[in-house]
């Protein structure tokens, strides 16, 4: 509840936050906020111990300067008036990381959240100086948003869609929420639409947010006993954390990665995996710098620089949930690269990141080089000071997690893996033909459900006692030929024995890793278009949708879809339907036979209703296409899977014909003898990439609600 001050030197603006707890350390922190780049402050001086000099995000501003007695909001902040309130805000500018517990919660509603029934969003834990892409709300009412951006869009001479600085500087929103797609603030569509709400698959399930890995360690939480149902926990396990206590916990201890050299859906598989890792392993997850992504090559230098927060909402999923924790780059290099905090593995030697450096953003570009680049040190550097997972190979192994931590759980896993190779049962090893159309419960035996994803290998890996004291765990990329690369689902890769771990982490990943609302509402925009398309030509507002894989196939022994192939899928499509087609092949006059048949549209027809960066444009492509009636995909296409397995969340949501045991009865693949693929139950295979499996989506809710495990 200070003063504001400003400082001609560097035209910052500065607030003087008292610390009058009597708590120690400094008296004063002084927050320094630069009026040109308003999301960012500098915390000089000290307060309760802590060091200054950090960066806190102060999010938008609203209202002007930030000054004493000003109503103004920055963000999810209210200005304090008293000294309580004070205290209360600047704990929360200060980055504290620690987990707050529901008390405090419940205290600091009033003053750090938006009173809106449109998000239940607390600082379940401070990560408001995260440095990950921030997720604007709902706009708060009265407000006139929609005539705001119909007033920046005319004078800039084309309709814009995509939120301006100035616009997001001007609106109020509440904190983003998982639940429910409103495309107020991005123009065209009001929430609730039709449209809107016929693309929502996910769900915002409070009990999911609140459970974590039974790695996941925190010691500055007081954590209650270990209970999960009604498995019992021996002492052996109970003591083990307390007998192999290391310094760190799972706030500073790390999984990163380097971003697989392909297209993005390779790239959206390995990141679902890792993501899978991190929360089991309960370890924080640190996003590769910003970058250009190979394929992804349209516009200006800037929107060819991309990370994964700029694809979903990281930072809503990092706020939200307990057991989770996502950094950037520049904060893990922050806290231990330039400090001396790592050593070379195996070593007392302390090592530090290449020249001091810790933004690492930018440099990287997409010309394919697997030799030097600009990230080559930094990856050099990461490596050296990481335990690598070499021996980590979604085709040869099951990576494998136990309902409780310690030596017993692994003991137990492995032991349930010898008992099916030795054939202790009298039953031969499974083949995935065993399942076809004989899908094993979600809640069966753990022996029972290992069984079913054996999928040929013969070994499990496992997440043992050096792993788990690595401070950091790293997945390099070494290649397209890597034993080690995660071309996988996260599904085919990690058994849990838990089998509502399993449920819970199919939850996590369709509920938080679907496209950001940027991406959603430009295509709600388009799927609206398409169904007035098909209504003015006599489809009656439906519409069929194709993937049709032509020419960026890595592997050359995948051969492309044939114009005879595809007249032999639609054969049973009745002449004059409409058929949105998202495909790689640029010649216009191959699908000529096709239009002379059917009623075609691409996205390039809807091109006016995009107003996004056009590196987004086959995400966009994916949702339309997975709301078509009848899909035809291409087998061996990642792209193609994925629209799949949206069509599993929508098929599993709307309860349609087959949803029981995860079938998609009007799901084609191309060429014709793949086609019925997704009409029949089957069991995961290899090679897992060719297409996605129920296990992704079949029966994914439930055992919500019945997740104890706190942690310790």
């Amino acid at each position: 509840y200070g003063q504001r001050k400003k400082d001609p030197g560097d035209e910052r603006l500065v607030y003087s936050a008292r610390d009058d707890a009597g708590g120690g350390g400094g008296s004063n922190s002084i927050i320094a906020m630069n009026e040109r780049q308003p999301r960012e402050a500098i915390r000089f001086d000290n307060i309760d111990g802590i060091a200054g000099g950090d960066t806190v995000d102060i999010r938008h501003i609203e209202g002007g300067l930030l000054g004493q007695n000003e109503d103004a909001q920055y963000g999810n902040l209210l200005l304090p008036q008293d000294e309580t309130q004070s205290q209360i805000l600047t704990q929360h500018l200060l980055g504290n990381t620690r987990k707050q517990t529901t008390e405090e919660t419940d205290q600091q509603d009033t003053y750090i959240t938006h009173k809106t029934d449109h998000s239940r969003y607390n600082t379940r834990r401070n990560t408001d100086s995260s440095k990950l892409r921030y997720s604007p709300g709902i706009p708060l009412p009265n407000q006139h948003v929609q005539e705001k951006m119909d007033f920046l869009g005319k004078s800039l001479k084309k309709k814009k869609y995509k939120p301006t600085k100035q616009l997001l500087n001007q609106v109020k929103t509440s904190p983003h929420s998982i639940s429910g797609l409103n495309c107020l603030l991005y123009g065209g569509l009001s929430s609730p639409t039709a449209s809107t709400q016929e693309l929502v698959y996910w769900q915002d399930i409070p009990s999911d947010a609140e459970y974590t890995s039974p790695f996941y360690y925190s010691k500055q939480k007081q954590q209650p006993d270990v209970n999960i149902m009604d498995d019992d926990v021996t002492p052996n396990q109970r003591s083990y954390r307390k007998e192999n206590e290391i310094l760190r916990d799972s706030t500073n201890k790390y999984i990163t990665f380097e971003p697989d050299n392909a297209g993005w859906n390779n790239q959206r598989m390995a990141f679902e995996t890792i993501l899978t890792l991190s929360a089991a392993m309960g370890r924080t997850l640190v996003l590769p710098p910003r970058q250009g992504l190979p394929l992804l090559s349209e516009g200006s230098h800037g929107d060819r620089m991309l990370s994964y927060d700029d694809f979903y909402h990281l930072d809503s999923l990092n706020k939200e949930y307990e057991g989770i924790n996502i950094i950037t780059t520049e904060e893990f290099l922050l806290r231990e690269g330039v400090n001396g905090n790592l050593f070379k593995y195996g070593t007392s030697d302390s090592m530090y990141v290449p020249g001091n450096r810790t933004s690492w953003d930018h440099l990287a570009t997409t010309d394919g080089d697997l030799g030097s680049t600009p990230l080559s040190s930094l990856w050099d550097f990461i490596r050296s000071v990481s335990y690598i997972a070499k021996s980590w190979n979604p085709n040869e192994c099951i990576v494998a997690f136990p309902a409780t931590p310690g030596p017993e759980g692994n003991v137990g896993l492995s032991t349930l893996m010898q008992d099916i190779l030795l054939e202790k049962d009298r039953r031969p090893k499974p083949q995935h033909v065993d399942f076809q159309g004989k899908p094993i419960p979600t809640n069966a035996a753990p022996i029972e459900r290992l069984r079913e994803m054996m999928a040929g290998r013969s070994r499990l890996c496992l997440y043992d006692e050096e792993m788990q004291s690595a401070a950091v765990v790293h997945f390099p990329y070494l290649g397209p030929n890597s034993k080690s690369r995660l071309l996988t689902h996260f599904y085919s890769f990690v058994f849990f024995e838990q089998w509502r771990q399993a449920t819970w982490t199919n939850r996590l990943i369709r509920d938080h890793i679907r496209y950001s609302d940027e991406i959603m509402c430009a295509a709600a925009r388009v799927t609206e278009a398409v169904h007035e398309y098909s209504l003015q030509h006599g489809s009656n507002g439906l519409y069929d949708s194709m993937h049709i894989r032509r020419n960026d196939f890595q592997n050359s022994d995948f051969p492309n879809i044939s114009q005879d192939e595809i007249f032999d899928s639609l054969s049973e499509v009745e002449m004059g339907a409409t058929i949105f087609v998202a495909s790689d092949e640029k010649r216009d006059i191959f699908f000529t036979r096709l239009q002379e048949r059917y009623n075609l549209v691409f996205l390039k027809d809807f091109r006016d209703l995009l107003g996004i960066n056009a590196n987004y444009y086959g995400m966009v492509e994916q949702i339309v296409a997975s709301r078509g009636n009848q899909f035809y995909g291409t087998f061996f296409s990642t792209f193609s899977g994925h629209i799949s397995r949206l069509r599993g969340y929508y098929t599993e949501r709307d309860k349609l014909l087959g949803y029981d045991e995860g079938k998609l009865m009007n799901t084609y693949f191309m060429p014709r003898i793949f086609r019925n693929e997704l009409r029949i139950y089957k069991a995961i295979q290899q090679p897992f990439f060719a297409r996605e499996f129920p296990t992704a989506w079949k029966d994914t809710d439930r055992g919500i609600g019945e997740m104890i495990w706190k942690g310790w």
